[in-house]
């Protein structure tokens, strides 16, 4: 089995090939407490990426639910995007967003849509930190009641493959090998 140690992206193939224990996993999961956020992100996606993309999905309805709430709920839009646009216009934003930020009737010429598409891209680094924070909590509540198994590495996944290929071979010969005898039997002359 190959791991990845996530603090120095070293890959370690000296490990054998046995199946992950609970203990062998909870270890990995208290190494992977003490990455950075960037790596905690790497480390949740690849090996809980079924709990970590409807985690990042919730969470970044529920933030454009909010911006939307925000625009439409009679905030003062206006002054809120007067104050960030000098930082908005370095952000990597898309054209329509630009422009609307350097009218001069910023509000009131944006639909409340794009208004809260502007504060769902203005909030994406809160975005992302709520993704991590309640995807780590939610696959470390998973992981501590055996409710789920990280997904097997490339090499026990082929591992298992050659298993049940060889196993599937076996099964087939055998039948080829009843098959042939009942052709033998049915080919012997009968006597009289």
């Amino acid at each position: 089995m190959i791991s990845l140690d996530f603090r120095t992206g070293v890959r370690d193939k000296t490990s054998k090939t046995t199946p992950p224990t609970k203990a062998k996993e909870l270890d990995d999961w208290q190494q992977m407490r003490q990455l950075s956020l960037t790596k905690k992100l790497k480390f949740m996606f690849v090996k809980y990426w079924y709990i970590s993309i409807p985690v990042h999905v919730i969470t970044s309805g529920l933030w454009f639910g909010a911006s939307y709430l925000v625009a439409k709920s009679g905030f003062d839009v206006k002054s809120i995007l007067d104050v960030i646009k000098p930082f908005a216009e370095k952000l990597p934003l898309p054209e329509f967003i630009i422009n609307v930020l350097n009218s001069d009737t910023n509000a009131g010429s944006a639909g409340y849509v794009a208004l809260a598409l502007i504060l769902y891209k203005l909030a994406s680094p809160a975005r992302y930190a709520t993704t991590v924070g309640v995807s780590f909590y939610s696959i470390e509540f998973f992981v501590k009641r055996g409710l789920i198994k990280p997904v097997p590495s490339v090499p026990a996944i082929k591992a298992q493959v050659t298993i049940t290929r060889s196993n599937i071979n076996n099964v087939l010969r055998d039948r080829m090998a009843k098959r042939e005898e009942l052709r033998k039997k049915m080919k012997k002359p009968r006597q009289k």
